[in-house]
């Protein structure tokens, strides 16, 4: 699933969290003990010499942001900042029930080769996961880390490694497309994902290791104990929310004619993602895009659909592509044959704004 189709997944389960989210008691620790988590993880997985820098904690916070109180969980964030002749480092990690989900490094002074270290690893990204996955596994115990290195032993190369699965785990490798490359395995490697999944559905419930795009090491995340799996029945099928998604664009077209185009595919993807009230339990959620051609707006490219494969519930369905329009008030609308085309145009529009709202979380929480 490519960018902007994901964020229209988790567009829309983000916005129902923040309204409805049942939060789990809180634990906290404290400034100096989250400063210590992040120093140790420097040391014994990024390999750094913590030792030949002045520290300075420049903000720790563990209060939830302005606005977004029932999304808090008690996460504590941090950052310190870490200064030598030779370069200056900037880490921002998030601590959350006693254990560090995050931890990201920037180098803000100097380069990554100017960097201080006891023991660096790989600029060479495949290598390097292999390292982050044996230190990780001693820094947290987690044992579940002893088969995502069963993966990365199984192959050669960092393109053997996308798509390798063993058991219930998923290895998923993001390269960096926004630059310009003649090839996709020109584009560098920014982060190599280990994630739970069901039957190749991608989940949150994962590890995962990301790097500078000279391939230098930039940090980690691992929430794969933040999440737990709800359900795996799979109750509506691939056939069933294509149909149900052509039916929701004939309907919204009315007496305006729409056509299914076969020279594009359908898309129809299933994820385990988290079902508000259960909080952070994961549930099989199916997102579909049919492609249409709208005669009465051809910018409209498509309808998607966002179903809850347990138990079929619609979360969300519309059209994507469009302009939008402004209505005339002086002129009264008959519902039955106007609203439906205005209200593709509303909520184009308003998937549009909170898009970038989501981008931003996708970016920290998964």
């Amino acid at each position: 699933m490519n960018l902007s189709k994901k964020i229209g997944v988790i567009l829309a389960i983000t916005i129902l969290m923040t309204m409805l989210l049942v939060q789990p008691p809180v634990v906290y620790a404290d400034k100096e003990t989250v400063q210590e988590k992040v120093l140790t993880a420097l040391r014994d997985v990024a390999g750094i010499d913590v030792n030949k820098y002045t520290i300075n904690v420049t903000s720790y916070s563990a209060s939830p942001t302005p606005g977004y109180e029932e999304r808090y969980r008690g996460e504590e964030d941090i950052r310190i900042t870490f200064e030598a002749k030779e370069s200056q480092m900037s880490v921002i990690a998030e601590y959350l029930n006693k254990h560090l989900s995050y931890m990201y490094i920037s180098v803000i002074n100097g380069s990554p080769s100017d960097v201080h270290y006891v023991n660096k690893l790989s600029d060479d990204p495949f290598i390097a996961t292999q390292q982050v996955l044996s230190r990780l596994k001693e820094f947290t115990g987690n044992s579940v880390i002893g088969d995502m290195q069963k993966i990365s032993e199984s192959v050669k190369n960092i393109d053997d490694l996308n798509g390798k699965t063993i058991g219930d785990i998923k290895c998923k490798v993001y390269r960096d497309t926004s630059m310009a490359y003649p090839g996709e395995e020109k584009h560098p490697v920014n982060s190599v994902y280990f994630m739970y999944s069901f039957n190749g559905a991608e989940s949150p419930k994962s590890i995962g290791i990301h790097f500078n795009p000279d391939g230098s090491f930039a940090g980690f995340h691992d929430t794969w104990d933040s999440y737990a799996v709800g359900s795996e029945n799979v109750k509506v099928s691939k056939e069933q929310v294509i149909a149900i998604a052509r039916e929701h664009a004939v309907v919204a077209a009315e007496s305006v004619p729409l056509e299914f185009p076969s020279d594009r595919p359908v898309i129809a993807e299933m994820s385990m993602e988290v079902r508000i009230k259960d909080d952070f339990m994961l549930y099989p959620f199916w997102f579909v895009e049919v492609p249409i051609v709208y005669s009465a707006d051809l910018s409209m490219y498509g309808w998607q659909l966002g179903v809850w494969a347990d138990t079929g519930e619609i979360i969300f369905s519309h059209p994507v592509g469009g302009y939008g329009v402004i209505p005339d008030t002086n002129k009264p609308v008959a519902p039955s044959q106007d609203n439906d085309k205005l209200l593709i145009a509303g909520i184009i529009t308003t998937v549009a704004i909170v898009s970038l709202i989501a981008a931003v979380l996708v970016f920290k929480k998964r």
